[in-house]
């Protein structure tokens, strides 16, 4: 009777987009079985009529995971500022921001960046008038 892997008793079998690949399957020789649960997995084919709710951000956004925090508890012991937050979404720094903390964060961090939003219309112009291609690698030059 062949040994089944711990981690493969407790995925789903019937899904067909979760797959467990073993390092012996690639030729890599392996002396006792092992599960490889490296980046084999293959990317979910989403439909593409469908739409999918955007990732929401929440106030812990932005902050170190619990692994990071033992490593690095020096750099990342504290939360972004509003304010750092505001700079890192390309928002002028006297940008007024109203609601509680947890409120503020949240509208900064789902709100669209005020620079990317200017350069896609100024790319979306500038390909309506014929002046570029869509080229991704023009560069649009400095901000007037």
């Amino acid at each position: 009777m062949e040994e089944v892997p711990l981690v493969k008793k407790f995925l789903p079998s019937d899904i067909p987009m979760v797959r467990i690949y073993r390092m012996c399957d690639y030729g890599v020789p392996q002396v006792r079985k092992r599960l490889f649960a490296g980046k084999f997995v293959e990317p979910v084919k989403h439909p593409v009529d469908v739409v999918f709710p955007a990732v929401l951000a929440t106030e812990y956004k932005g902050t170190a995971g619990p692994r990071q925090m033992k490593r690095l508890s020096w750099a990342f012991g504290r939360k972004s500022l509003i304010p750092e937050c505001k700079l890192i979404q390309t928002f002028p720094l006297d940008y007024i921001v109203y609601g509680t903390l947890q409120e503020q964060y949240i509208q900064i961090g789902n709100a669209v960046p005020p620079l990317m939003s200017f350069r896609l219309a100024e790319a979306i112009l500038m390909a309506e008038e014929g002046l570029v291609t869509l080229d991704p690698y023009v560069e649009l030059g400095p901000i007037h």
